[in-house]
Formats: C-alpha cells, sequence, structure tokens
C-alpha cells in the first residue's frame, strides 16, 4: 500500500495525539445536538485494505467531513441518514491516519483509528526538502558563504581574490570546497561547467553572479552546466545554450541538494533542464524558455524533465516556449520511481512564437502539455501542483493538447490554479487518483477529459466560467463517477457528470466581471454563504474561508 503526502502534512506534524485523546473524550461525553457529530467507530481493516468510519450527527441530510486529525487533509464527506447515522469508507487509502475528525459546520468530532498500522499518519510519508512545505509559500534557505569566497573576472589569471580574480568559472568550480562560495562579476562567459566536489547541506557550495541577475552569462553550443556533485547552489545567472544538441543543465543522480535561484535558462535543441535522480532539489524564482526542436516537424524539447527525482520543488518559476511538455517526469518509468514533487506559484503557458526560431516559423505553438505524468509499474508517487497557472496549451501541432495531463499510477492534489485559452484544462485518466480544489476554468474547449474508467477524481470550490465549450468529456469511461461538491459553473443546466444538488449554475451577473475573467462573486450571486462545509480553509488567491456568515460556492470567497 502507497502513502500519500497531503497539503498540509508537513507543517502539522509536530503537535500531540494527547491533546486529540483528551477532546475526544470531552466530545463523546456531550449529548447530540444539531448539527453536533459523533464518531462512533473508526478502524483499519488491513485484510480488505479499506477505512471504515461511521458516526451519528443531525439533522438528517446534514454533510459530514471526515479529515486526518493530525495533517487537516479532508478524507471523504458522508451524508447524515434518516436515523442521524452516517458512513463513510475508503478503499485502499494512499495513506492511513492514525485519527481522525469529524466536522459539521464549526463543531468538530475526534477518535483515534483501531487496528491503524505502526506507520499510521502523515510522518510516515518520505521526507521531501523543507523548502517544499505546503501551506503558506515555502520558505528558501538563504544564499549564504560560509567558507571562501572565490571571485571570477573574464580572463584575469590570478588567484581568485578580490584583487586578483581567476579568469574562469571552471577554475573556481576546480577550486572549491564545501561552504565556499563563487562570485562572478559581469561578462559573458563561453564555458561549458562541471562540478567537481560535494558540498553538504549545512555547507553548499554557491556559484552566483557578483551584481545581480542578467550581468553573467555563461554560454556554449550545447551542454552549459553538468552537475553531478550534491548540494551546489546557482543563482542570478543567464545560462544560454546556442541551440545546441545537448539538455543545456543536466542533473546527475548525485546532485543531491541542487538549487537554481533567480535565474534564467533558455535556447538548446534538448531539454532546458534534464534531471536523472537527484533528491531535494530546488528550482526557484527563474525563467525557463525557448527549449526548441523542430525536427520532423515537432520533436520534444522539455522544459524541465526528470527521472526518479525525490523531493522536487519547483516554486514562483515560469517555463514557456517549448516543443515538449512544461515539466514532464519519468518519460524512461525508471526505478525506484519519482516522488513527493511540488509545483507551487508557478506559471507555464505557451503562445504563438512572436518570431521564426530555431526551425520553427513566427506564429506556431510547438509545445504540447504544461505538465504529463509517467510511473514505473507497480509504484504510486505523489505530487502537488498549487497557486499556479497555465494558459495557451490549444491550436498547436498535436491533438488532445492539456495543461493537466495527470495519467499513470499517480496521486495528485491540485489546489489554487488558474486554466485558460486551452484545448483542455484537465486530462485525467485511469489509474491516476486525482483531488482538485479552488480551480478557476474559463476560455477553454473542454474543462475536464475523463479517459480509462478513471475512478477517484474529486472537485471541490471550484470555478467553471465563461467561454468553456464542453464542461465533461468521457472518453472510454463510462463507469466514471465524480465527486462534485460547492463547485460553480456558468451555464443555463448542469453537466451530467454533475451532482445538482450540491453545485451551482449561474449568469454572468454572479460575478465581477467574465469579460474580464474577474471570477470574484458578486455580493448578491446565490452562490455566496451557500457551500456546505467541507474542511477548505483558503480559497484561490489565499483569503481564508468563510468571511461571511457562512462558506461560498466557487473557488474565490467573498469579501
Amino acid at each position: 500500500m502507497q502513502r500519500r503526502i497531503s497539503p498540509h502534512t508537513l507543517c502539522a506534524m509536530k503537535w500531540s495525539f494527547g491533546a486529540l485523546i483528551v477532546s475526544s473524550l470531552a466530545i463523546s461525553a456531550v449529548a447530540l445536538t444539531a448539527n453536533a457529530p459523533e464518531i462512533k467507530n473508526a478502524v483499519w481493516r488491513a485484510g480488505a485494505e479499506k477505512l471504515v468510519i461511521k458516526g451519528k450527527a443531525a439533522p438528517r441530510n446534514s454533510i459530514v467531513a471526515v479529515s486526518d486529525a493530525e495533517s487537516g487533509d479532508v478524507l471523504g464527506t458522508a451524508v447524515v441518514n434518516r436515523r442521524n447515522q452516517w458512513r463513510l469508507v475508503l478503499r485502499d487509502p494512499a495513506i492511513v491516519p492514525c485519527a481522525v475528525t469529524a466536522k459539521t459546520n464549526q463543531t468538530t468530532a475526534v477518535k483515534r483509528v483501531k487496528k491503524a498500522p505502526s506507520d499510521c499518519g502523515s510522518s510516515a510519508v518520505p521526507s521531501v526538502p523543507r523548502v517544499a512545505e505546503i501551506g503558506a509559500s515555502a520558505a528558501l534557505p538563504e544564499l549564504s558563504i560560509t567558507g571562501r569566497e572565490w571571485i571570477v573576472r573574464k580572463g584575469d589569471t590570478g588567484d581568485g581574490s578580490e584583487a586578483f580574480p581567476l579568469g574562469s568559472i571552471q577554475a573556481a568550480l576546480d577550486a572549491a570546497q564545501a561552504g565556499d562560495g563563487i562570485s562572478i562579476l559581469p561578462g559573458n562567459y563561453n564555458e561549458a561547467l562541471n562540478t567537481r566536489r560535494n558540498g553538504t547541506a549545512a555547507n553548499p557550495i554557491v556559484i552566483q553572479a557578483k551584481e545581480g541577475r542578467g550581468t553573467v552569462t555563461i554560454t556554449n553550443n550545447g551542454r552549459v552546466l553538468t552537475v553531478n556533485h550534491a548540494h551546489h547552489q546557482f543563482s542570478q545567472l543567464v545560462l544560454a545554450g546556442q541551440y545546441g544538441q545537448s539538455d543545456l543543465i543536466k542533473v546527475k543522480t548525485a546532485a543531491n541538494g541542487w538549487m537554481l535561484y533567480n535565474s534564467e535558462v533558455k535556447e538548446t535543441s534538448r531539454d532546458c533542464i534534464d534531471m536523472d535522480s537527484p533528491s531535494n532539489v530546488v528550482i526557484s524564482e527563474s525563467t525557463i524558455h525557448h527549449c526548441l526542436n523542430a525536427a520532423d516537424g515537432r520533436t520534444d524539447a522539455h522544459g524541465i524533465a526528470g527521472a526518479s527525482v525525490r523531493g522536487l520543488l519547483i516554486q514562483n518559476t515560469k517555463v514557456h516556449s517549448f516543443s515538449g511538455d512544461a515539466f514532464q517526469i519519468d518519460s524512461g518509468r525508471t526505478s525506484p520511481g519519482w516522488n513527493n514533487v511540488v509545483i507551487e506559484g508557478s506559471e507555464f503557458w505557451l503562445a504563438p512564437l512572436p518570431k521564426a526560431a530555431n526551425g520553427f516559423s513566427a506564429g506556431v505553438v510547438p509545445g504540447e502539455n504544461a505538465i504529463d505524468t509517467k510511473v514505473r509499474a507497480g509504484y504510486r508517487p505523489k505530487m502537488t501542483i498549487r497557486n499556479s497557472s497555465f494558459w495557451g496549451y490549444q491550436n498547436g501541432l498535436i491533438a488532445n493538447m492539456a495543461a493537466l495531463n495527470l495519467k499513470e499510477s499517480v496521486d495528485v492534489i491540485v489546489d489554487a490554479v488558474t486554466i485558460y485559452d486551452t484545448d483542455i484544462a484537465f486530462r485525467l485518466r485511469y489509474p491516476a487518483r486525482v483531488q482538485i480544489t479552488n480551480a478557476i476554468v474559463h476560455s477553454t474547449n473542454r474543462a475536464v477529459r475523463y479517459e480509462d474508467n478513471i475512478a477517484q477524481v474529486s472537485i471541490w470550490h471550484s470555478t467553471f466560467g465563461k467561454g468553456i465549450h464542453t464542461f465533461f468529456q468521457e472518453a472510454s469511461s463510462e463507469a466514471t463517477t465524480f465527486d462534485v461538491q460547492n463547485s460553480i459553473f456558468l451555464s443555463t443546466s448542469f453537466p451530467a457528470e454533475v451532482n445538482t444538488a450540491r453545485n451551482l449554475v449561474v449568469g454572468d451577473g454572479s460575478f465581477n466581471g467574465v469579460d474580464v475573467r474577474d471570477y470574484h462573486l458578486d455580493t448578491f450571486s446565490p452562490a455566496v454563504d451557500s457551500a456546505t462545509p467541507l474542511g477548505i480553509g483558503t480559497d484561490r488567491f489565499g483569503t481564508k474561508r468563510p468571511l461571511g456568515n457562512g462558506y461560498d460556492m466557487g473557488a474565490v470567497e467573498s469579501r
């Protein structure tokens, strides 16, 4: 059984279960009143690989939201029946919680899970970089030099001191030890760089432009940088591949703890960044573009690609103008398999090329998808995509262009995203398991295309706006059912896949301005204060829920 990383796991692992038990006893002693839930039993049945949770609440037909007590991650919802009973069964859950909560409105009950495995709970999830905490935007470690600072100025022949700089970046890499820094003075450096030795987590080797981003360009026809050692941090650099026939940056398996920060990577006929199987990698505050290969009409050249990468954070980064995917993971389906990928605060887009580039004519849309997942057989990795935007995946060189192409045995949490000007927003294929919250989708041919009888898809608190031709498109997926709740559809009728009792169809007037793509709710929208509490604490833009007398439907909480 695989374990799932939840969106709040890493920032909630410290608190005590002793307090939970006290709370549980106190709650169970209170008489059942309107909307006060009770958990009668929560048990893990290992032989059947299912978690059974049941209890009582009032009134009938109210909704009980069940969550992992440690992480706060919502596990599912149940409806109270006419006997004031409710029951939730989770088959083959990605994580077995140590304790669960049941919530109706603002009242919560807590109970330990009987027969839970010894490695229950979020703390059993494999470690990922501390910078990949999910909640508030992740804070990056400081780029600090604890050892010697080597100064580089193009063409000099000194000893690396400030008075007598070294003449090449490679000479500084040859000399630098763990904790040292390499500060590069402005100029264009024609070099193909290779790391020489490891830094450490506490004392990385830092390579940076001394006078800020844009002052140093490192260029070569082909490979510009090969990272084959641990704990190197590259900052404020421009790396240009001159459309050569090699991956521009190659990150080898030994390059654990590699960081690219506030840099630009551009112009290659292969992948702009290609990773083997390192762990704890960070790409932050960077721009990656013009990874283009027009061979045979179009050949894959990805913005970022990786094999069995474990613990990858792509944060506040822009990726555009590529002939493959903005991010593709594990095309070779390698062992031991990737895991714990977080993409947050980023923008991945395609657009008609404004001018001819590396064999493509002006006006061509060269690429495929924003995110494309592939997984080795028998493995189920975890990915979180949050607070990001995707657009421009249409009118290209392939059919079925998608922003998020989520397929094979991957567990994906998608929270707080905006997708528009795209053929397909979400292309979901069995055996992927996908949870979508706080999504805004508009100006899209197909909002959701579901394939191959994908079994587990939930869409909560999302807004499907103007300009969507087809809300849901089925492809060999007659058995699929959706868990769609608290979502809004700008339409005159519900899609067949949607439960009409828990969602809304609305007109243009429910929003501040659909013509200017503003999907904040109008004060008098029927979506205001009309949602069922599901434990979703923030909206698409990080605003706390609820703000008024209740939760709002859709992706945006009304002020």
